[in-house]
């Protein structure tokens, strides 16, 4: 091998590697911004329910919505039979929210098998959780 070509190589490979970086923290920014914006978007809209306003008329209508008690039983379920929840005291949004007040996850539903963004608030009577589905196909936030 020639010099150019040891040259060529050294700065090919150190190229590669900048471009891997760079595409690797712009991957990692654009689900830190996708996170927060849910994050946000979830808690405005456990705020109006915790003024009163009805789930049906929230501006997403795709969102499953649980209250939960402090124990971690699922009081109710605006689109699934809340009998058949179980617990979700070791959920990694509750676990979040009973030690900081809020949670976030981005996970498969235990219940139905579905990958959903869960946002959890606490709230006088226990916990209010929100579940926004999610989709690979258009989201900027990768799984």
């Amino acid at each position: 091998m020639t010099i150019t070509q040891r040259i060529t190589t050294h700065f090919t490979s150190i190229f590669l590697v900048f471009a891997l970086i760079t595409i690797l923290f712009s991957v990692r920014y654009e689900k830190n911004i996708s996170f927060d914006r849910l994050t946000s978007e979830m808690s405005i809209y456990t705020r109006l329910i915790k003024q009163g306003t009805p789930i049906e008329q929230l501006p997403d209508t795709s969102l499953r919505v649980n209250y939960i008690d402090a124990n971690g039983e699922v009081l109710s379920d605006n689109k699934l039979r809340f009998d058949s929840i179980h617990n979700v005291l070791n959920r990694k949004e509750v676990r979040q929210a009973i030690r900081y007040g809020e949670g976030t996850a981005l996970r498969h539903s235990e219940t139905n098998g579905r990958l959903y963004f869960y946002y959890v608030k606490q709230d006088k009577k226990g916990y209010i959780r929100i579940a926004k589905p999610f989709s690979n196909k258009g989201e900027a936030l990768p799984v």
